[in-house]
C-alpha cells in the first residue's frame, strides 16, 4: 500500500473513525493510486482532473469520491507531506436534495411477515430502532439492558459516538432468543459474529425477493419520521436516538407526514374563502 495512504489510515484510526468508513476510503483511494501510476503524495494537478474524467457513476457517488480524495490531500498539506494541494481543483457535482423516502407500512408489515430469523430481528433493529447496519451487526449483549426499565439498547454509532435507545416492546421480543448468552448477538453458522456486510444482504436481498423498492437503510428513514411526528417534531431528539452529529442530517432523514400537510393545506384553503 502506498506510503501516505499507510500514514492516513493509522490517522484515521487515531480519530476513532469507524473501520467501515475506514475500509471505504482506503478503497477509493487505492483505486485512485491505480488510475495515477505513481505514488499518491506526487499527483498533480491534471492528474487529479484525469482520474475525475474516468469516474462513470452517479452524481451523489461522484460527489463522495471527490469529497474524501479532497480531505486526503487537505490532510496531507497539513502534514507537510505535499507543498500544494493539487485537490483543490476538483469539483464536486451539486447533489439535489432529495425527499425522504422512508418504507411505507404496508411493505414493512410484509417484510416483517416473510422474515426468517435472524433477519426478522434485523429489520425490526432499523424500523423500531433507527440502527444501521454496521450498528446491526456489532450489538453485543451487554448492550441490552432489557431489565431495565424501560429496556434501553446502548448502540455504538459513526466515530464510536455512543447513544442510548428505549426498546420498544416488539423488538424486545424479538431480541430475546438472542440475549441467552454473551458477546456478539449475532453470528454467523460457524460462531463468528456477521459484518455489515452480511446485515445489508440478508435484508435488501428479503426486500428484493418481496418486490419491495425499499433497502434497510429506508426503515431507519422510516424510524426517524415516526420518531419526529411522534415527538412533536422534535428534531433534536431524533438526532440524538439516530445518532447524528449534525441536525441538519437529520433533517435529511425525516418525512413530513402526508396527513398533516393535507389538513394545512386545506386550512389555507377555508381560510381563502
Amino acid at each position: 500500500m502506498d506510503g501516505s495512504l499507510v500514514a492516513y489510515v493509522r490517522w484515521m484510526g487515531l480519530r476513532n473513525l469507524s473501520p467501515e468508513t475506514i475500509r471505504s476510503r482506503v478503497s477509493i483511494l487505492a483505486g485512485l493510486a491505480a488510475t495515477l501510476g505513481v505514488p499518491l503524495a506526487l499527483a498533480a494537478r491534471d492528474d487529479l482532473a484525469r482520474w475525475e474524467a474516468t469516474l462513470a457513476i452517479a452524481d451523489a457517488s461522484r460527489a463522495r469520491y471527490v469529497s474524501v480524495v479532497t480531505c486526503f490531500y487537505r490532510w496531507l498539506l497539513e502534514d507537510e507531506r505535499i507543498g500544494t494541494d493539487p485537490a483543490r481543483w476538483l469539483v464536486a457535482p451539486k447533489v439535489p436534495r432529495r425527499v425522504p423516502r422512508p418504507i411505507p407500512e404496508d411493505d414493512l408489515a410484509l417484510a416483517l411477515a416473510a422474515a426468517a430469523a435472524p433477519v426478522r430481528c434485523w429489520l425490526l433493529l432499523a424500523a423500531y430502532g433507527g440502527l444501521r447496519g454496521a450498528e446491526i451487526a456489532s450489538v453485543d449483549r451487554g448492550d441490552v439492558y432489557d431489565t431495565a426499565d424501560p429496556p434501553i439498547l446502548l448502540v455504538r454509532g459513526k466515530g464510536d459516538r455512543e447513544r442510548l435507545v428505549p426498546i420498544c416492546p416488539s423488538l424486545l421480543n424479538s431480541l430475546r432468543p438472542y440475549l441467552c448468552g454473551s458477546g456478539a448477538l449475532f453470528r454467523r453458522e460457524d460462531g463468528r459474529p456477521v459484518n455489515p456486510a452480511h446485515v445489508r444482504r440478508g435484508c435488501n436481498g428479503l426486500l428484493r425477493e418481496l418486490g419491495i423498492p425499499s433497502t434497510l437503510h429506508k426503515l431507519r428513514a422510516r424510524f426517524a419520521s415516526e420518531i419526529y411526528r411522534a415527538s412533536g417534531r422534535d428534531l433534536r431528539l431524533t438526532q440524538e436516538l439516530l445518532g447524528h452529529a449534525s441536525p441538519s442530517t437529520t433533517a435529511g432523514y425525516v418525512a413530513w407526514h402526508p396527513a398533516q400537510a393535507a389538513a394545512a393545506v386545506m386550512n389555507l384553503g377555508r381560510r381563502a374563502s
